[in-house]
């Protein structure tokens, strides 16, 4: 599981509903929100979850100059790092756009590009069991679900997502150990 646009409101009660499953998730967070939730931030790598680069402010990164899109990667690593001691080796970019400038800035910086193989929608429809069904159908060995802790409805979904999917024999781990 892989959750984008976060830190947010419900971002604590997620981590209480992976750790209630025993599930790990990937967490690619917006820099110009990590400042101000530093603690959320400290929370989510200490209960072992694995935290990634989304960009300062979620723009579509191919649009930019090199200087901007390496200020929206620098930034937010810099954030994440002032809060954690730890700089994300991974990014997801928003709208999951990259192209040959993107990928040469992330090279610059021993970065990885991850994008998914399963995307919920649930940005869309803000429906749990909706989104419960979706990510249940995507599932495949390796699966990288595509979610995110900024909607209620998301948050909400997660329970049924772990307990269908356990059922089935999957296990939740990060990016890193996918890799």
């Amino acid at each position: 599981l892989t959750f984008d646009d976060g830190p947010g409101p419900y971002t604590e009660k997620l981590l209480d509903i992976l750790d209630k499953y025993d599930a790990k998730a990937t967490f690619f967070l917006i820099g110009s929100k990590v400042s101000g939730q530093a603690s959320v931030v400290r929370s989510i790598q200490a209960r072992g979850h694995q935290l990634g680069n989304h960009s300062w402010s979620h723009p579509e990164l191919p649009k930019l100059s090199v200087d901007q899109i390496a200020g929206e990667i620098d930034r937010t690593n810099e954030a994440i790092r002032q809060a954690t001691g730890v700089k994300p080796s991974i990014l997801r970019p928003p709208y999951g756009a990259v192209n040959g400038v993107v990928l040469e800035q992330l090279r610059l910086r021993n970065m990885s590009s991850i994008l998914w193989s399963v995307d919920t929608r649930d940005w869309a429809d803000r429906n749990s069991q909706i989104v419960c069904s979706r990510a249940v159908a995507g599932a495949r060995p390796g699966a990288v679900i595509l979610m995110h802790d900024i909607h209620q409805t998301s948050v909400n979904a997660v329970p049924c997502i772990l307990s269908s999917l356990k059922q089935q024999g999957y296990s939740f781990v990060t990016i890193q150990r996918l890799n």
